[in-house]
């Protein structure tokens, strides 16, 4: 019988929280304005999940609003190590004895999710983000626009490239998961809602699961 492949999202999914959130309360830490604009980024990453905004509108309103560099982006890393969700950080064996046929896709940054995913041996070539430009001094100045994940319907360009079957299950909170259900490559979208429920993304999944550890009594053997 062929075994299920199962698609992770990363931001409010494998950790608690978003990326570019925080990364905005790093950078601009100093900053009198930090808490607007944090709520403005906010903002903008929840249209991006409903899918009111492209992708790739919000990823460049928010990258615009960060005034982050590359020590800032090390620092995220470092704390999303301890931000792995609880259910995930409990299922940290079952996930390594299946490694291989689970990947996360994210509209996230490989620079600051590695070090959290590493301790769950998932491989490399199953892990699929954006990257961060940068100018000399390290400041981030924009996104490799050529990624497939840094524009609209990106997983689906991914998935779709993948060629997993059609046993392929795709566990997120956001739109942009659904999408690949969406786009007939996958057979079931699960709304992972232990760190955020977006109801208009819950109203469309096929299952809604409070924790990861359903998700792999479900899917593993």
């Amino acid at each position: 019988m062929p075994k299920t492949n199962i698609i992770i999202d990363f931001d409010s999914t494998f950790v608690s929280e978003e990326g570019l959130e925080n990364l905005a309360r790093i950078s601009l830490k100093d900053d009198p304005a930090k808490d607007a604009i944090i709520n403005e980024i906010q903002t903008i990453t929840d249209l991006g999940m409903a899918g009111r905004i492209t992708f790739t509108e919000s990823l460049k309103k928010r990258i615009a609003l960060l005034k982050a560099s590359q020590s800032h982006v090390e620092e995220l890393a470092e704390y999303f190590k301890a931000k792995v969700s609880p259910s995930i950080r409990k299922s940290k064996d079952l996930i390594r004895q299946n490694a291989r046929r689970i990947y996360i896709f994210t509209g996230g940054f490989r620079e600051f999710i590695m070090p959290a995913l590493e301790p769950f041996n998932i491989p490399e070539p199953n892990i699929f983000a954006n990257t961060f430009k940068y100018d000399g001094s390290g400041n981030i100045i924009g996104f490799d626009e050529a990624n497939p994940l840094a524009k609209p319907q990106g997983k689906v360009a991914v998935l779709a490239a993948l060629k997993l079957g059609p046993d392929t299950v795709v566990v997120g909170d956001g739109y942009t998961d659904y999408e690949m259900k969406a786009a007939g490559l996958a057979r079931k979208f699960i709304v992972y809602t232990e760190n955020a429920c977006r109801i208009n993304v819950a109203k469309i999944a096929d299952e809604i699961a409070p924790s990861f550890d359903i998700i792999l009594k479900e899917l593993l053997p």
